[in-house]
């Protein structure tokens, strides 16, 4: 993790954007008076069908949910 603050990601942008596409980083803090105020990361580009249905089976559902069940 690297962590820098907004001048210095002003100046050298590019090659932290480098930095996360070649994977030598998986995320930047950037700061704000040296607190933490933006994490950058890459862009998730994996298909959003692939994600559709990612939890099936990993859960279970009771009764009915689209109508609320009555209250006994």
């Amino acid at each position: 993790m690297i962590q820098v603050s907004i001048p210095e990601a002003e100046a050298s942008l590019s090659e932290l954007i480098q930095l996360l596409e070649t994977k030598t980083e998986d995320f930047i803090i950037i700061t704000r008076n040296g607190k933490p105020a933006v994490k950058i990361t890459l862009v998730d580009e994996s298909p959003v069908s692939g994600r559709i249905g990612a939890a099936k089976g990993k859960f279970a559902v009771r009764g009915e949910i689209l109508m609320p069940t009555a209250r006994k």
